[in-house]
């Protein structure tokens, strides 16, 4: 999937818009659908292995949000994801992550003694 050279203008002016300070909440749309600062930050801090943001850390990673963001809107264009295979792999990995959460006895614990708040 070739990106557009229309983004590839885009990608640096948003990064230099977004560390010069301009609290502008919307960073780039892909089809009609904002991506705010809030959810690239977000998205940044996860994946950030550790080490202090750059300038040229954030530019890095928005252009990989931008590219990830393009990729899944083509994807739900194609349909792929009614899929039959995409909506099991999809429930295996629901099942997964539900089974982590009812196996943590740390949680559960705190769930059931922690007094009820009326």
């Amino acid at each position: 999937m070739s990106i557009p050279v229309k983004t590839l203008f885009l990608a640096p002016t948003l990064v230099l818009l977004f560390l010069s300070g301009i609290s502008a909440q919307t960073l780039f749309t892909v089809d009609h659908a904002p991506v705010t600062k809030e959810e690239f930050l977000k998205a940044y801090n996860k994946n950030n292995t550790g080490q202090k943001p750059t300038p040229a850390s954030y530019r890095d990673y928005l252009e990989l949000y931008i590219r990830y963001k393009l990729k899944v809107r083509a994807a739900y264009e194609a349909q792929l994801d009614t899929l039959p295979g995409q909506r099991m792999e999809l429930q295996n990995f629901r099942s997964q992550v539900a089974e982590s959460y009812l196996k943590d006895e740390t949680s559960l614990d705190r769930l059931q003694w922690q007094p009820i708040r009326q």
